[in-house]
């Protein structure tokens, strides 16, 4: 360390004095100055280089340090060939200890560390409650994952989360042709390549899970996950992906991403509450698990947006739906597979064809006559609600209510736009609910509505 200390100093000294003694001892050349204020600026030429200055200090200053720019390159590398191992290793030390000491007096805490071992217990998590789920039929082949939440010590069985869509075909056969469940297969797939037979307690097709159950006897290694509580999953969170993409060749692929949205929609048509993440997922992620830093499950992966115009979208079923849906399927009280209100009919919006008290219908078709461009006179003070344009006859309207009959609200809420509407009665209704509906009979015998409002109490289909 000395000797570089001592050549440094050699150096600078030598270049310094050196460059001092040659400005002084040779004459400025016509130099010339400018007034700025009170301030005298000279110009000079000395070795090819031509400077402005104050005064002699400035003047040295600036040739100085052309000097160590030209030296500093040859210099460092002299200096680095002087470094011995034993010497870098002391700074090392030294700058470590230092660092140290720094920390600790301003209170501060590296989290590195504890941030590796909180990764390692998600994928923890996940080895212990991802698994792969196999559904084979006669025409098809589905590969995707599940999740297990649930462990029953009565029956030793486990309870699985899977997409309703990883084993729609599987259900299609078993519903419509029990004669050949023999050619059926539904299995969990394990790490090391073992299967274990799986039943179907239940599934949601609106909302897309379903809940498969298998015997865990002979089973070791299996640990349910835990559930998140929504209201502590926040934008920003990171989040880690787990499942099989692209089929058990990657079987149990963790990636990492930020949660970028809750309550995220999708579908026009289907009010479920997504969870938006950038956390990378493909096909065979479908009913894989989408954990949080705690390795509590925030969602049950679902489906990204494709497009050339769009990367990093991944959506989760969230957890607080997931939550409804088990509640459900567990008591056996989803007879119409879904937690989704239906009220089986499709509507025209009065806020966007209502004009000076009249509405326009473009096409309707009432006791089985065709109408186009049809006016109706909309019952006074009435400027907002929904039209009957058709009915399912599954859906719950079916059978109570008529073409084009006008509904204005739905228990204590008045119906205002269509988004309006279909949130409140998605977010506050399940199917099974009892609902009142307060309507305006149409009359076909007058071509108008009654002036009596009119009310009737129903079940959600």
């Amino acid at each position: 360390m000395k000797r570089i200390l001592i050549l440094i100093a050699i150096v600078v000294t030598t270049l310094v004095g050196f460059s001092l003694n040659m400005i002084l001892s040779q004459p400025l050349k016509a130099a010339t100055y400018t007034t700025l204020a009170t301030v005298t600026e000279y110009e000079t030429e000395y070795n090819g280089n031509y400077y402005v200055y104050t005064d002699y200090e400035d003047l040295v200053n600036q040739i100085y340090q052309d000097i160590y720019n030209e030296v500093f390159l040859d210099l460092k590398a002299q200096i680095l060939s002087e470094l011995t191992d034993s010497f870098y290793n002391e700074i090392y030390d030294s700058v470590q200890d230092r660092l140290s000491d720094v920390l600790s007096q301003d209170d501060i805490t590296v989290y590195l560390s504890e941030l590796e071992n909180k990764i390692h217990e998600v994928v923890s998590v996940g080895e212990h409650s991802v698994f792969g789920v196999t559904s084979i039929t006669p025409d098809s082949g589905d590969v995707g994952s599940g999740v297990v939440y649930k462990y029953d010590s009565i029956t030793q069985e486990y309870y699985l989360l899977t997409n309703y869509h990883v084993v729609s075909n599987y259900v299609f056969y078993e519903t419509n042709y029990p004669d050949e469940l023999d050619s059926l297969t539904l299995d969990i797939r394990f790490s090391d390549g073992s299967n274990v037979p799986a039943t179907i307690l239940g599934y949601d097709t609106e909302v897309d899970l379903a809940i498969l159950k298998f015997s865990g006897q002979g089973l070791e290694g299996i640990t349910p996950v835990v559930l998140a509580d929504i209201d502590d999953v926040s934008t920003g969170d990171f989040v880690y992906a787990i499942g099989n993409p692209n089929g058990y060749d990657f079987y149990n692929s963790i990636t990492s991403g930020i949660l970028s949205g809750k309550n995220r929609k999708i579908d026009d048509n289907r009010f479920v509450d997504y969870i938006q993440h950038d956390a990378a997922i493909n096909a065979g992620n479908s009913g894989g698990a989408l954990l949080n830093l705690n390795g509590e499950l925030v969602g049950i992966n679902v489906s990204k947006l494709v497009t050339i115009d769009i990367e990093g979208m991944g959506f989760a079923i969230q957890v607080d739906m997931i939550k409804r849906v088990i509640e459900r399927i567990e008591a056996g009280d989803l007879s119409q597979h879904t937690i989704m209100p239906r009220l089986g009919a499709d509507f025209y919006y009065v806020n966007t064809l209502a004009y000076d008290g009249k509405i326009v219908l473009p096409t309707i078709t009432i006791q089985n006559n065709n109408y186009s461009d049809f006016e109706i006179t909309l019952p006074d003070d009435v400027d907002s609600g929904i039209i009957i344009k058709s009915l399912d006859q599954t859906g719950t309207l079916s059978g109570n209510l008529e073409v084009p009959d006008l509904i204005v609200k739905i228990d204590d809420y008045t119906i205002k736009d269509r988004n309006d509407f279909l949130e409140y009665l998605y977010s506050n209704y399940e199917s099974g609910d009892a609902i009142t509906i307060y309507y305006y009979e149409y009359q076909v015998q007058h071509h108008n509505y009654s002036t009596n409002l009119m009310s009737k109490t129903l079940i959600l289909l």
